[in-house]
């Protein structure tokens, strides 16, 4: 070739890629310029949406508190607060949960004053879901201890009822058992001991008096009360037990021994057998081992 002339090469793969790396570098600028561009869009579009929509939209409401569980009323509360809803057939007027916790308060303080309460409601009312519609609260026939049922009478339309199961208990003074107590047991000092329990019973279905000697019909959990309904009297005359036998009849005594065929409480009729026959015969128990033949 001539001098002064250049000699033309192709170039090497490296000399390549080195000539290509700004112009790569240059297209991803672009392209993330593009990609900032239609954010900024999106976000103009978003915000006159939400312009011609009047606004930010609002924070939900905070829920209303759930309902109280138990409710606890002492016996000196109670006595002082009945007054108000003390009229048979009273509905006290409920537009909110408050409303009906107050409500629930008062009917049952009426229905019984002076003594320390306590009581749960098992399901929520129509609150919140209804508040500001009225209702009107109706009591059971009867309240008594154990789960009950109120009504929620919708006193605005349209019509409805909700009810409304609430458990009921009471503290009294009570025998309580110290310990697991065997159906069958005679009681023992140690066994039972007084003091402040709940229950769901009257009154007059705790056991009262003492206890000691008493015989328990059921089984009966450590620190449960002691229902009436629970103890028995063990019998004046045992089952298997040899009595004094006695027979009466016009100016003649006679009184020999027998066995108790059946047990028997002063009073009752059981079945002897006296121990010098097989005869059986019927007698009534007048005391402690001690049988009246009952005359043919």
């Amino acid at each position: 070739m001539e001098s002064g002339s250049r000699r033309l090469e192709s170039p090497s793969p490296a000399e390549r890629s080195r000539r290509l790396r700004p112009r790569a570098g240059l297209t991803a600028l672009l392209l993330a310029a593009c990609a900032l561009r239609a954010g900024l869009t999106a976000l103009l579009l978003a915000a006159c949406a939400l312009r011609a929509a009047g606004g930010p939209p609002q924070a939900a409401p905070p829920e209303a508190p759930p309902l109280e569980g138990a409710r606890v009323i002492p016996a000196a509360v109670a006595a002082g607060r009945a007054e108000d809803f003390s009229a048979p057939n009273a509905r006290p007027l409920v537009a909110s949960a408050d409303d009906l916790l107050r409500a629930l308060d008062h009917l049952l303080l009426a229905a019984y004053p002076g003594r320390t309460l306590r009581w749960e409601l098992v399901r929520e009312g129509p609150f919140p879901d209804r508040a500001g519609r009225r209702f009107g609260l109706v009591p059971p026939s009867a309240l008594a201890g154990g789960r009950v049922w109120f009504e929620l009478e919708a006193l605005d339309p349209p019509a409805a009822t909700y009810l409304l199961p609430v458990d009921i208990a009471w503290q009294d003074s009570a025998w309580i058992a110290a310990r697991p107590l065997p159906a069958g047991r005679c009681l023992a000092p140690a066994d039972a001991a007084r003091g402040l329990c709940w229950h769901a019973r009257a009154p007059a279905a705790l056991a009262g008096g003492a206890v000691e000697g008493l015989r328990l019909t059921r089984s009966i959990p450590a620190g449960a009360p002691l229902l009436a309904e629970d103890l028995v009297r063990l019998p004046d005359v045992p089952r298997g037990a040899v009595v004094r036998l006695v027979y009466q009849g016009p100016g003649l005594v006679v009184a020999t021994r027998a066995k108790a065929l059946d047990e028997g409480w002063t009073g009752s009729e059981i079945r002897v057998q006296p121990l010098d026959t097989r005869h059986v015969c019927a007698a009534i128990v007048r005391g402690a081992e001690v049988a009246e033949v009952i005359a043919p």
